[in-house]
């Protein structure tokens, strides 16, 4: 949204550059086993598979030629001497990161939108944008290297998440505003626990004071009886929210659009363009399924049928085939499908999910709040 703002700013500023522009269409959709590892992360096998692919063709082009040459002068170097190239990795990595907190520092990157009464609509800092998506990409390869069982991966895992939270803890009790906007529409915040259930962290007073989970269908969720409940719970939770993510994004993509119909500098490229149009150009394929398919629910607490049958359960098989492939995944649920059922067979283990999975659906739109997209 920012980028799409800032774009547009740029257009204000530049008249003569506000020409109507031909929208791509999306990448094609992918082979099921590429799929996975983008999903995964696993962003370096995708570039070895590419790169087997390239050596496997008889005709290539000047550019996978130079691709091809690449790769094997980095696995080159790797191979003859790999302290050289991490010593070369930590100068990037540093190199990098020094010059994005410089730029940060410097605020030659603020941007700032004001609505026509002078008022701040909203800002940003395109620098630290950067470094957000860096630190996401490297936390993601984090979580992916230990579940690899990487050495050292896990117990990283453990101090990076606890020193995070610590500063969650801290700042949310200093400035709690400005925690609402993620913390009302998400079910649980971070927080510390210790071996004594009485010991909080102040839980309970910094979740009424960044409104947890006040837009979230599922904010009154309870703990169950039994453990299998819970942990089919936690499931149906990150299912729910990411139906709710896509049933947010659809409506500020409909709100985008409507702003660049009616403004001069981009009326003439999306003039007619219905937002289904809109959505197919602007997300990869499986995300457009994904996106349209949650909009088109009802709300949860009048039809939660309706979102077992046409999300929810769907969405739940493919995390039992990750989960199949890779126990790891949720290890704690895999084996609490295998204690609870005869045999543990696939089968068998497959419906105990949906059936506790489809009851804690039901038990939360009973609770649930009607949306607010807001």
């Amino acid at each position: 949204m920012r980028a799409q703002i800032r774009d547009f700013m740029n257009t204000r500023s530049n008249p003569k550059k506000a020409k109507p522009r031909k929208l791509l269409g999306p990448p094609p959709k992918q082979p099921p086993e590429v799929e996975a590892l983008w999903e995964a992360n696993d962003f370096e096998e995708l570039h070895y598979r590419t790169m087997d692919g390239l050596r496997a063709r008889k005709k290539r082009t000047a550019e996978q030629n130079a691709l091809l040459v690449e790769h094997d002068a980095i696995e080159s170097r790797i191979n003859d001497d790999p302290e050289e190239v991490m010593r070369d990795a930590y100068q990037a990595i540093d190199l990098g990161t020094t010059l994005l907190m410089r730029l940060i520092r410097s605020r030659k990157l603020k941007r700032q939108v004001f609505a026509t009464d002078g008022s701040l609509h909203s800002e940003w800092d395109e620098a630290f944008q950067c470094l957000e998506s860096r630190l996401n990409y490297l936390n993601r390869q984090l979580v992916r290297l230990a579940e690899q069982g990487v050495p050292e991966a896990r117990n990283l895992v453990f101090y990076q998440a606890k020193l995070l939270t610590k500063a969650f803890i801290r700042l949310a009790q200093a400035y709690p505003a400005d925690f609402i906007s993620p913390a009302e529409s998400a079910l649980t915040m971070p927080s510390l626990r210790a071996a004594n259930p009485g010991y909080t962290a102040d839980a309970k007073a910094i979740a009424t004071a960044i409104h947890l989970a006040e837009k979230h269908p599922a904010g009154r969720m309870t703990d169950d009886k039994e453990r299998i409940g819970e942990l089919c719970g936690s499931l149906v939770v990150e299912i729910l929210e990411s139906i709710m993510r896509a049933r947010r994004e659809y409506r500020t993509d409909e709100e985008t659009l409507k702003m660049f119909q009616n403004f001069h500098e981009t009326e003439a490229t999306y003039r007619g363009m219905t937002l289904e149009e809109y959505l197919r150009n602007n997300l990869y394929p499986t995300k457009y399924d994904h996106v349209m398919a949650c909009a088109a629910l009802p709300e949860l607490r009048e039809n939660p049928a309706a979102w077992w049958r046409q999300r929810v359960k769907p969405m739940l098989r493919e995390e039992f085939d990750r989960l199949k492939k890779n126990p790891v995944l949720n290890a704690a649920l895999w084996a609490e499908l295998g204690r609870s059922t005869d045999h543990g067979t696939e089968g068998a283990r497959w419906k105990a999910l949906s059936d506790n999975c489809r009851n804690k659906l039901n038990q939360l739109a009973r609770r649930a709040i009607p949306e607010r997209f807001e």
